[in-house]
């Protein structure tokens, strides 16, 4: 018989056998490795000492609750307190005389215009020879002595012009010393225009 098979040329190269690699892979039946977490560590707050004592926050002091408030009713207004009146002193400024009231304006009442009154002592007894100092804005001045006589004593009296002027007058002693407050006499103007007689008393202290 024939073989045909040996008629054909053979290869010039061996054929190369290839031999699978087969991956294994780890049944479930086999055991695997589990990485097992790892713990965290958590540092732990500071906890208050057990031996130190707790401060304790202050303490709300009591506010007094009126009535009204307690019973839930509108509060009132507070109500001011009047104070007792004090009764005016007179200063004490160490001055020897002071007026006996409020210069009175007055007219026809007296010889001529002219400031006028009468000292006395704390007694009221008139006194005499006490001198009295009237002068002006424009450097006009004056100086007097109450009087002597039975009939006019203590009495003073400072002639004035018919011209409106602003005049003062004050007590001082042998020396010229200041010894009274200082009076305005406003003469044919301000509150008494018409006024021609300025009245005026002291008194002694």
């Amino acid at each position: 018989d024939l073989n045909i098979w040996a008629l054909l040329p053979l290869p010039a190269v061996a054929p190369t056998t290839v031999t699978p690699v087969i991956e294994e892979t780890a049944t479930a039946g086999s055991s695997t490795a589990t990485s097992t977490p790892q713990p965290i560590v958590v540092a732990p707050a500071d906890q208050p000492d057990a031996a130190q004592p707790a401060i304790d926050a202050p303490e709300a002091a009591d506010t007094p609750v009126s009535p009204e408030v307690a019973a839930g009713l509108p509060e009132a207004a507070p109500t001011a307190t009047r104070l007792p009146a004090t009764p005016t002193q007179p200063v004490d400024n160490g001055l020897s005389f002071v007026t006996a009231g409020p210069v009175r304006n007055s007219s026809g009442d007296c010889a001529g215009a002219s400031i006028r009154g009468v000292i006395r002592d704390s007694a009221g007894v008139p006194l005499p020879a006490v001198r009295l100092w009237r002068y002006d804005q424009w450097g006009n001045e004056q100086v007097v002595e109450s009087k002597s006589g039975d009939a006019d004593r203590g009495q003073y009296d400072f002639p004035l012009g018919d011209t409106p002027n602003v005049h003062y007058v004050q007590v001082i002693d042998a020396a010229g010393v200041i010894i009274s407050p200082v009076i305005e006499i406003a003469h044919r103007q301000g509150d008494a225009p018409d006024a021609t007689c300025h009245w005026l008393d002291w008194v002694q202290r």
